[in-house]
């Protein structure tokens, strides 16, 4: 008795691929919106820095918006505006700051000059994190390294000393 050969039923035919304009990303409507919110803080705050009333703030909105969504958008910039300002400007690109040190003190053992055997010298690593220079981006840390001999660093901390006096007389 043969066996009968395994029959399996036909397999459908793949879908066809959608059309190729479906392929194309397109933004929604909620990030495009939240674009043109982060494209007019940004006109707002740092390139109009003269902005001294809400009407000037609605003159940078499109002109086909409807005008009351055009005056409440540009009150409501207007009366943010101080606390964005001072928290855009606590954020500013400024100097390096210091985030941490390391010191050490070193004594040349010899020297092809006699007087220069026996001199110390203080060694002085800081690792500085540079300024911001866009809020997307994480600033970056170097080690900067400074080498004073006995004389530098007498002259370095007579000057913090009176920069420390100064500061406290203000007080």
């Amino acid at each position: 008795m043969a066996v009968p050969p395994l029959s399996y039923p036909p397999r459908p035919p793949p879908p066809p691929p959608p059309p190729s304009h479906t392929h194309t990303p397109t933004p929604t409507p909620s990030l495009q919106l939240v674009a043109a919110g982060c494209e007019l803080l940004t006109a707002v705050l740092y390139e109009s820095s003269d902005v001294a009333s809400s009407e000037q703030i609605a003159g940078v909105l499109p002109p086909d918006l409807d005008p009351r969504l055009r005056s409440l958008v540009a009150g409501i910039l207007f009366a943010g505006l101080p606390m964005w300002r001072e928290a855009a400007t606590a954020g500013r690109v400024g100097p390096a700051k210091v985030v941490d040190s390391a010191w050490r003190v070193s004594v040349t053992d010899s020297s092809d000059l006699v007087a220069k055997a026996g001199d110390a010298k203080v060694g002085i690593d800081f690792v500085v994190r540079d300024p911001p220079t866009s809020t997307t981006a994480v600033p970056a840390e170097r080690t900067v390294a400074v080498e004073l001999n006995h004389a530098s660093l007498g002259a370095l901390v007579d000057g913090m000393r009176r920069i420390r006096d100064q500061l406290a007389s203000m007080h």
